[in-house]
């Protein structure tokens, strides 16, 4: 069984990977949950959200398949100030006290409601993601596509439309174990049940540090809305102790590779 990983690595000048059920203050995590990266893939292989097409339907049965691994950090937070715009007929009425009207105080404005809202965003943000897959021909196609992206259904995103990532390195590496030791000082989502090839690694997971989260992975769409599977992980800040497990034997980093099969 082949053990080489693909490894990219992607700058963002802003990114903002949204916490759902936030509100009037929306609230990012640090790094892209995986379904955030499950549709840059999906993106940039151009699996279409209608697929219709058998070779599509391949192409997501493989990205379902695939292991991934993702952590990275940013330099900063800053907060945007908004206005949030809706098409609800009760907040049209509210403002405008009528259906027919858009005018208030002398100037046509957009149908609906709006709300002031706050969204925190991430600047100079790199964001590390690791993906194996034992048909190393679907991770060379997927190399091949983030270095010509022909097939992509979109300009290329990471979080929001507006969030564009810039590719500063795409290569295979081959991992090994060592011993997790020290402050890494990266964000990781660490799986409950990383993927280890069959190996005997002792891995404790109620002994990592870190926020317990269920994240999304994927979706199905059912009456008209997504319905996602998730996955329990924990967001680790950095320091990692006393943990055999795989490592990028180039860059150093852990590597804990998310398995949404088990």
């Amino acid at each position: 069984m082949n053990r080489w990983l693909l490894r990219i690595e992607i700058f963002q000048p802003t990114a903002h990977y949204r916490v759902p059920f936030a509100q009037k203050v929306k609230h990012t995590y640090p790094i892209p949950p995986y379904s955030t990266v499950k549709g840059l893939l999906s993106n940039i292989l151009g699996i279409n959200k209608n697929i219709k097409e058998t070779k599509e339907n391949e192409l997501l049965a493989k990205l379902k398949e695939t292991k991934m691994a993702i952590f990275g950090n940013f330099k900063s937070k800053s907060e945007e100030y908004t206005w949030l715009r809706n098409l609800s007929k009760d907040y049209h009425e509210g403002r405008f006290k009528s259906i027919e009207c858009r005018i208030f105080n002398g100037e046509v404005e957009h149908p609906g409601g709006q709300l002031p809202a706050i969204i925190n965003t991430l600047n100079d943000v790199k964001i590390y993601i690791y993906l194996w897959h034992n048909d190393t021909e679907f991770l060379e196609k997927i190399k091949n596509s983030f270095i010509n992206p022909t097939t992509r259904n979109e300009p290329l995103h990471l979080g929001r439309a507006e969030d564009i990532i810039i590719i500063e390195n795409i290569t295979q590496i081959e991992p090994k174990v060592d011993m997790l030791e020290g402050n890494y000082k990266m964000f990781f989502w660490i799986p409950q049940k990383p993927y280890t090839w069959g190996d005997n690694i002792s891995f404790e997971f109620e002994k990592v540090r870190g926020l317990l989260y269920q994240i999304p992975t994927f979706y199905r769409i059912e009456g008209g809305m997504r319905q996602f599977e998730y996955i329990t992980v924990k967001l680790n800040n950095g320091i990692i102790t006393n943990i055999d497990f795989y490592i990028d034997s180039e860059l150093g980093y852990p590597i804990l590779l998310a398995d949404f099969a088990t």
